[in-house]
Protein backbone atom coordinates (compact mmCIF):
# COMPACT_ATOMS: atom_id res chain seq x y z
CA UNK A 1 0.00 0.00 0.00
CA UNK A 2 0.44 3.69 0.18
CA UNK A 3 1.78 3.63 4.01
CA UNK A 4 4.26 0.80 3.24
CA UNK A 5 8.13 0.48 2.46
CA UNK A 6 9.24 -0.58 -1.00
CA UNK A 7 9.58 -4.49 -0.99
CA UNK A 8 6.20 -5.13 1.76
CA UNK A 9 4.22 -6.64 -1.02
CA UNK A 10 7.25 -9.03 -2.27
CA UNK A 11 7.30 -10.19 1.59
CA UNK A 12 3.57 -10.46 1.86
CA UNK A 13 3.66 -12.28 -1.37
CA UNK A 14 3.47 -15.86 0.72
CA UNK A 15 0.10 -14.47 2.22
CA UNK A 16 -1.08 -13.61 -1.11
CA UNK A 17 -0.66 -17.40 -2.59
CA UNK A 18 -2.37 -18.77 0.55
CA UNK A 19 -5.06 -16.33 0.43
CA UNK A 20 -5.50 -16.95 -3.26
CA UNK A 21 -5.14 -21.02 -2.57
CA UNK A 22 -7.35 -21.81 0.15
CA UNK A 23 -10.72 -20.75 -1.36
CA UNK A 24 -9.92 -23.22 -4.45
CA UNK A 25 -9.62 -26.16 -2.00
CA UNK A 26 -12.92 -28.83 -2.65
CA UNK A 27 -13.45 -26.42 -6.22
CA UNK A 28 -13.78 -29.13 -9.21
CA UNK A 29 -11.11 -26.62 -11.44
CA UNK A 30 -8.33 -25.99 -8.73
CA UNK A 31 -5.82 -26.56 -11.15
CA UNK A 32 -6.72 -24.08 -13.42
CA UNK A 33 -7.21 -21.61 -10.29
CA UNK A 34 -4.01 -22.16 -9.24
CA UNK A 35 -2.62 -21.57 -12.66
CA UNK A 36 -4.38 -18.26 -12.63
CA UNK A 37 -1.93 -17.64 -9.98
CA UNK A 38 1.18 -17.36 -12.55
CA UNK A 39 -0.41 -14.02 -13.37
CA UNK A 40 -2.30 -12.91 -10.44
CA UNK A 41 0.92 -13.15 -8.30
CA UNK A 42 3.48 -11.24 -10.58
CA UNK A 43 0.96 -8.49 -11.59
CA UNK A 44 0.04 -7.95 -7.68
CA UNK A 45 3.46 -7.43 -6.65
CA UNK A 46 4.16 -5.21 -9.35
CA UNK A 47 1.23 -2.95 -8.74
CA UNK A 48 2.02 -3.43 -4.71
CA UNK A 49 5.91 -2.38 -5.19
CA UNK A 50 5.17 0.07 -8.08
CA UNK A 51 3.03 2.33 -6.39
CA UNK A 52 5.03 1.91 -3.04
CA UNK A 53 8.20 3.37 -5.26
CA UNK A 54 5.79 6.14 -6.53
CA UNK A 55 4.45 6.85 -2.97
CA UNK A 56 8.30 7.24 -1.87
CA UNK A 57 9.10 9.26 -4.49
CA UNK A 58 6.17 12.00 -3.76
CA UNK A 59 7.49 11.80 -0.09
CA UNK A 60 11.04 12.38 -0.76
CA UNK A 61 9.96 14.94 -3.13
CA UNK A 62 7.36 16.76 -0.59
CA UNK A 63 11.00 16.46 1.94
CA UNK A 64 13.36 17.81 -0.31
CA UNK A 65 10.77 21.16 -1.41
CA UNK A 66 10.25 21.60 2.48
CA UNK A 67 13.94 21.71 3.22
CA UNK A 68 14.42 24.18 -0.06
CA UNK A 69 11.75 26.42 1.59
CA UNK A 70 12.66 26.56 4.65
CA UNK A 71 16.53 27.37 3.39
CA UNK A 72 14.65 29.83 1.45
CA UNK A 73 12.96 31.11 4.25
CA UNK A 74 15.88 31.82 6.87
CA UNK A 75 18.01 33.37 3.57
CA UNK A 76 15.14 36.18 3.60
CA UNK A 77 14.70 35.83 7.28
CA UNK A 78 18.46 37.29 7.84
CA UNK A 79 19.08 38.98 5.19
CA UNK A 80 21.22 42.30 5.36
CA UNK A 81 19.08 43.67 2.54
CA UNK A 82 14.80 44.06 3.21
CA UNK A 83 12.73 43.01 0.10
CA UNK A 84 8.93 43.99 -0.33
CA UNK A 85 6.66 43.39 -2.56
CA UNK A 86 4.32 46.69 -3.30
CA UNK A 87 1.09 46.58 -5.55
CA UNK A 88 0.32 48.89 -8.48
CA UNK A 89 -1.20 51.27 -5.95
CA UNK A 90 2.09 51.01 -3.52
CA UNK A 91 0.11 49.46 -1.24
CA UNK A 92 3.30 47.20 0.68
CA UNK A 93 1.90 43.32 0.44
CA UNK A 94 4.59 41.97 1.64
CA UNK A 95 7.71 42.95 3.48
CA UNK A 96 10.81 40.92 4.43
CA UNK A 97 12.61 40.57 8.08
CA UNK A 98 15.26 42.70 7.26
CA UNK A 99 13.17 45.73 6.94
CA UNK A 100 13.29 46.51 10.59
CA UNK A 101 16.62 46.02 11.19
CA UNK A 102 17.62 48.43 7.90
CA UNK A 103 14.76 51.13 8.72
CA UNK A 104 13.21 50.02 12.27
CA UNK A 105 9.94 49.34 11.14
CA UNK A 106 8.42 46.04 12.00
CA UNK A 107 7.57 44.08 8.67
CA UNK A 108 3.70 43.56 9.71
CA UNK A 109 3.21 47.39 10.80
CA UNK A 110 4.10 48.06 7.23
CA UNK A 111 1.92 45.69 5.35
CA UNK A 112 -1.01 47.46 3.87
CA UNK A 113 0.75 51.35 3.86
CA UNK A 114 2.01 53.00 1.40
CA UNK A 115 5.48 51.85 0.16
CA UNK A 116 6.42 55.57 -0.23
CA UNK A 117 5.46 56.98 3.45
CA UNK A 118 8.96 56.33 3.72
CA UNK A 119 10.42 58.19 0.72
CA UNK A 120 12.48 61.38 1.72
CA UNK A 121 9.52 63.80 -0.44
CA UNK A 122 12.53 65.16 -2.16
CA UNK A 123 13.24 61.80 -3.49
CA UNK A 124 9.74 60.58 -4.60
CA UNK A 125 9.94 61.66 -8.27
CA UNK A 126 13.04 59.77 -8.26
CA UNK A 127 11.35 56.63 -6.89
CA UNK A 128 8.03 56.99 -8.87
CA UNK A 129 10.25 57.73 -12.07
CA UNK A 130 12.26 54.40 -11.78
CA UNK A 131 9.12 52.23 -10.43
CA UNK A 132 6.84 54.03 -13.45
CA UNK A 133 10.24 52.61 -16.11
CA UNK A 134 9.93 49.02 -14.44
CA UNK A 135 6.39 48.80 -14.88
CA UNK A 136 6.07 50.13 -17.95
CA UNK A 137 8.80 47.67 -18.91
CA UNK A 138 10.77 50.06 -20.65
CA UNK A 139 13.55 48.56 -18.76
CA UNK A 140 13.92 45.36 -16.42
CA UNK A 141 14.74 46.58 -13.37
CA UNK A 142 16.23 49.58 -12.08
CA UNK A 143 19.46 49.98 -9.39
CA UNK A 144 19.36 53.35 -7.79
CA UNK A 145 19.65 55.47 -4.40
CA UNK A 146 17.15 57.35 -2.81
CA UNK A 147 16.82 58.55 0.90
CA UNK A 148 13.99 56.83 3.72
CA UNK A 149 13.29 57.12 6.96
CA UNK A 150 14.13 55.62 9.61
CA UNK A 151 11.36 54.97 12.60
CA UNK A 152 13.17 57.04 14.67
CA UNK A 153 13.40 60.23 12.46
CA UNK A 154 16.91 59.82 11.21
CA UNK A 155 17.20 60.07 7.49
CA UNK A 156 19.34 57.08 5.51
CA UNK A 157 20.44 56.38 1.67
CA UNK A 158 19.29 52.78 0.60
CA UNK A 159 20.03 51.59 -2.76
CA UNK A 160 17.10 49.82 -4.16
CA UNK A 161 16.70 47.49 -6.87
CA UNK A 162 12.89 47.15 -8.36
CA UNK A 163 12.13 44.82 -10.55
CA UNK A 164 8.66 43.96 -11.62
CA UNK A 165 7.39 40.58 -10.68
CA UNK A 166 3.69 41.25 -11.50
CA UNK A 167 3.52 38.06 -13.93
CA UNK A 168 5.06 35.85 -11.91
CA UNK A 169 2.96 33.49 -10.04
CA UNK A 170 5.39 32.59 -6.77
CA UNK A 171 5.13 36.19 -6.20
Amino acid sequence: GLAHRQGTALLSSPLLVAAYLVPLIGWDDAAHGAATLVYVLPTSVLIGESVSWVAQRLRDAEHARALSEERYSALVRSAAEFVVVVADDGAVLWAGAALERVLGIAPDDFIGRNGGALVFPDDMALVNAMFGEVRAGTVERHTFTYRAFHSDGRVLWIEATVSDLRDDPSV
